[in-house]
């Protein structure tokens, strides 16, 4: 089966947000066709159990932990920045690295990035097609909440 890369901005479980419950179940379904890789990122801590509830549906997972202090330090640049501050929120030039050698070794088919906080991780990688999954409409959002507030 092919290789497909598929990174979030957090780790998709447990089940209790819906960025996580797309995720997991996109994951899910995709597995059936693609030798799925996961590479998770999160500000908080992630169990083992967690872990291995994702290693029944992905070939392999890898976590990366989120400083407090790097995401503090990447939010005070992101005021000279014009990317958007979820994308400095999320971007961690260590986990970056990582992410580079996970790329080299498992050479994927396709890339997968759940949200464009993610997607500064490859942006520079062109070895495969990449798809993102920008599932949030804030336009429409803030269009509902104009007709309320």
């Amino acid at each position: 089966m092919p290789k497909l890369l598929f990174i979030t901005s957090r780790f998709p479980y447990p089940l209790e947000k819906g960025d996580k419950l797309r995720a997991y179940y996109f994951i899910k379904e995709l597995s059936r066709y693609y030798n799925v890789v996961l590479v998770s990122l999160s500000d908080t801590k992630v169990d083992l159990s967690q872990i291995q509830k994702l290693e029944t549906i992905c070939s392999k997972v890898y976590c990366f932990k989120l400083s407090r202090w790097g995401i503090a330090f990447n939010l005070f640049w992101g005021f000279f920045s014009n990317k958007p501050f979820q994308v400095h929120y999320f971007y961690s030039y260590s986990i970056s690295l990582r992410i580079n050698k996970i790329l080299d070794k498992e050479n994927p088919n396709h890339i997968f990035c759940q949200l464009i906080r993610v997607s500064e991780y490859v942006k520079n990688y062109h070895n495969c097609p990449k798809t993102l999954d920008y599932m949030d409409a804030l336009s429409k959002g803030m269009d509902r909440r104009r007709e309320i507030a």
